[in-house]
């Protein structure tokens, strides 16, 4: 943020310093508003223990790993699974 308000004071102050200070402030304005596109469509996501500036605002914390309800394993077939007569060997 800091450059941002260099890129700024020169575009204000400095007009004829031969620097694109205003393509700065785009690319700046661009990269943010994309990255917040992402972020809200969901198509980019923080990793475990990440917060981003948008979830400290919003007073979230930082993500946390969420835990799955296992569905209990089923319970085989009678038909199914191995049977006393099987070749164990030919696996």
């Amino acid at each position: 943020l800091v450059y941002v308000a260099f890129d700024v004071w020169g575009a204000v102050f400095n007009r004829n310093a031969g620097v694109g200070y205003i393509a700065h402030i785009i690319g700046f304005s661009l990269g943010v508003g994309l990255a917040i596109g992402l972020l809200r469509m969901r198509w980019l996501k923080t990793d475990i223990g990440e917060q981003t500036l948008l979830d400290w605002i919003a007073g979230r914390g930082p993500r946390e790993k969420k835990r799955r309800a296992h569905k209990p394993m089923p319970k085989p077939h009678p038909d199914q699974g191995m049977r006393p007569t099987d070749d164990v060997s030919r696996l």
